[in-house]
């Protein structure tokens, strides 16, 4: 029973040690970079270890993006909860823009990978539609409220979900448009401001 347990224990640590390097991996070096052999090295695991727990890359990029996506809801879903559905919303803004600073590479992986079918071998195992969702009913808690008063819930929804998936890709890009990284972050600071104010508006 213990040897069991011993190996389910080690089946498990290997599984996370393997994708923690494959993100380590893909941070550095970008998609491309991720290869059984690279991973093998970063891990200081067999290859053959490796294929015992994913038969090629592609199954490796999948779980990695599950596994951030996991990981990026429970980052963006406060464990509290505050006095109005407004505040809640106000405050998983804030939560995906220190994702998206943060957690740089599985913001990559997520928001701007997702598409990429030349290195998922046309498969996608990644949906913005559960974010999408989410952020849908916690508009339709505002509009219930009274404390958005927009009529069209898509709409609202639609605005917030393009304009913070526009915030995290100009957060990590490389490319700052003539500003400094300092001169972007207070841009990007005052923007989710404004759109605060604008939603207070309507």
């Amino acid at each position: 029973m213990r040897k069991k347990q011993a190996e389910s224990i080690l089946k498990i640590d290997n599984k996370i040690h393997i994708l923690e390097s494959a993100i380590h991996i893909f941070e550095k070096d970008g998609i491309n970079g991720i290869s059984i052999r690279s991973i093998s090295e970063h891990a200081k695991l067999s290859v053959g270890t490796i294929y015992l727990y994913y038969k090629d890359k592609t199954k490796i990029i999948e779980a990695l993006q599950n596994q951030s996506f996991d990981f990026f809801l429970k980052s963006v879903k406060s464990e509290k909860i505050l006095h109005s559905a407004k505040e809640n919303l106000y405050q998983t803004i804030d939560l995906f823009i220190q994702f998206a600073t943060v957690e740089t590479g599985r913001f990559q992986l997520l928001f701007s990978l997702s598409n990429a079918k030349q290195d998922l071998s046309n498969k996608k195992s990644f949906s913005t539609e559960q974010w999408f969702i989410y952020l849908k009913n916690m508009v339709a808690k505002c509009i219930e409220e009274g404390s958005i008063k927009h009529y069209n819930q898509e709409v609202v929804t639609v605005t917030l979900w393009a304009t913070l998936f526009g915030y995290g890709n100009l957060i990590n890009s490389s490319n700052h448009n003539g500003f400094s990284l300092a001169q972007q972050n207070a841009i990007i600071r005052d923007s989710v401001y404004f759109l605060k104010e604008m939603l207070n508006r309507y």
